[in-house]
């Protein structure tokens, strides 16, 4: 009888008991090529891809890849810093309904994505896209390498407000370059790109339903084809200005230079447009329509002409 009113006071407090918590995510997490999506993503028992290393990793913590290696496409859902080294590489899935896409933005309203130091290459995988930052509050891409995709290699599709720094960095065509699509009222895109090198890419700004604040500074647009604009900017919400600034761009082997639609202002200083060796320029700067109005500081040389509008005195920055 003892016994049993024992066992079942035994019984009683170990139901009483806190259940274990769930292994708990790390602020720090590591990828290594000869790693194990089995481990804890340590450094001493990395994980092998950025996606079990990810999904590891705790709100605003980093994942850092410690050698050489092909880490595999992947999907961020919250605040996070991917931490290449300049050797991580990522490449797109090779088949795959939609588009097979290298890294997937889709985070919250309020969060930071840093990726820094990557290398991603979508081997002219058919549809295929670089980063596609579906949602979230600021990406940051720095140092890294984005090429060989043959849908876009950075696309940025906003339906909430969203910042964006892209610095350091090479974006390599076939496919568009830098996309920005502002599709959703209030969706304003905050844009810096600093030191970009485009070959074979151009930049596209599309405000449909925001504004577009962009800076373009210090950066290279380098042969983007004869049926390919370099800066194509472009404002169609009735309600929202664009203002987009271009200081110290070079604009290189490029038969076109920029374009503008709709309600879009644009600031040149210091922006040099130069077309391939023994082709003619069709055109400077083109203005699509007359809600369009170009600002130049006197800087400026484009190799084409000034097409359906003037350029107006910016004074000297």
């Amino acid at each position: 009888m003892h016994k049993i009113a024992l066992l079942l006071l035994v019984t009683v407090l170990v139901c009483l008991l806190p259940a274990a918590p769930a292994q708990a995510q790390s602020t720090q997490t590591f990828v290594s090529g000869t790693g194990s999506d089995s481990n804890p993503c340590t450094i001493t028992q990395p994980c092998q891809h950025f996606q079990a290393a990810v999904n590891a990793t705790a709100v605003g913590g980093e994942v850092d890849a410690l050698d050489p290696a092909d880490y595999g496409a992947f999907t961020i859902s919250h605040a996070i810093t991917i931490a290449g080294q300049g050797w991580a590489y990522v490449a797109p899935p090779a088949t795959g309904p939609g588009n097979p896409t290298a890294i997937t933005i889709n985070a919250g309203a309020g969060d930071t994505i840093k990726i820094r130091g990557v290398r991603l290459d979508g081997f002219n995988v058919p549809a295929s896209i670089g980063v596609f930052f579906n949602s979230g509050g600021r990406l940051e891409i720095t140092d890294s390498v984005v090429g060989n995709f043959n849908n876009n290699e950075i696309i940025v599709y906003s339906a909430t407000a969203m910042s964006l720094l892209i610095s350091n960095t090479i974006v390599r065509g076939p496919g568009v370059g830098i996309s920005l699509n502002a599709n959703a009222s209030g969706a304003t895109i905050t844009g810096v790109l600093d030191k970009v090198a485009l070959d074979g890419a151009s930049v596209y700004a599309g405000a449909f339903y925001a504004a577009l604040n962009l800076s373009i500074s210090n950066s290279y647009i380098d042969n983007v084809g004869s049926t390919s604009v370099p800066v194509y900017l472009g404002g169609s919400s009735p309600s929202a200005i664009s203002t987009v600034i271009l200081k110290n761009v070079t604009l290189n082997q490029d038969i076109y230079g920029v374009y503008l639609l709709g309600n879009t202002n644009v600031f040149l200083s210091h922006v040099t447009q130069t077309a391939p060796a023994g082709s003619a320029s069709t055109s400077g700067v083109d203005f699509l329509s007359a809600n369009s109005a170009a600002f130049s500081d006197g800087t400026n040389y484009f190799s084409g002409p000034i097409v359906g509008g003037t350029l107006s005195l910016w004074p000297p920055r």
